[in-house]
C-alpha cells in the first residue's frame, strides 16, 4: 500500500531525537490527540509540552526518575523551541494517522515489518556462517 501520509513530517521531527526517545515523543502526541481529537495543532503541542513538563517535575522526586525510554523535558523543550513548525507538522501527521483505519495502518506497516524481518534474518545467517 502506498503511504497516504507525507512521512517526511514524521521523520523530520522524530529524527531530531535520540532513537530511544522517539516512541515516547510520538506516544505523547498520540495521547494528546486521542484525548482531544478536535483540538487545534497549537493547543495539542502545548498539551504535550505541559504533560512532559509535569511528568518531569514528578519524576524529580521519584527514586527511579523518568525511566530509560522517557524523554527528559529539557531535551524535548530544546528541540521544540528550535523547530516549532516541525512539531506542528508532526502533530498534523499524527492527527491524520489517527484517522486511518486499522487496515490502512497495518498495510502501511507491513513493508517496514518485512524489511526488518529480512534484515534480522540476514544478521542471524551471518552469525551462523562464522
Amino acid at each position: 500500500m502506498q503511504n497516504p501520509l507525507d512521512d517526511t513530517r514524521r521523520t523530520t521531527f522524530l529524527d531530531r531525537f535520540d532513537h530511544k526517545y522517539r516512541g515516547d515523543v510520538a506516544n505523547n502526541f498520540f495521547r494528546a490527540i486521542r484525548n482531544n481529537p478536535e483540538t487545534d495543532l497549537n493547543e495539542l503541542c502545548r498539551t504535550v509540552w505541559l504533560s512532559l513538563k509535569e511528568r518531569s517535575h514528578m519524576a524529580n522526586g521519584h527514586p527511579n526518575g523518568l525511566g530509560s525510554g522517557s524523554i527528559p523535558f529539557a531535551t524535548f523543550a530544546k528541540i521544540a523551541r528550535e523547530v516549532p513548525q516541525e512539531a506542528l507538522n508532526f502533530c498534523q501527521w499524527a492527527k491524520e494517522w489517527e484517522c486511518l483505519t486499522k487496515e490502512q495502518k497495518e498495510a502501511y506497516r507491513e513493508p517496514r515489518k518485512q524489511a526488518f524481518r529480512s534484515n534480522w534474518h540476514s544478521k542471524v545467517e551471518a552469525n551462523y556462517d562464522r
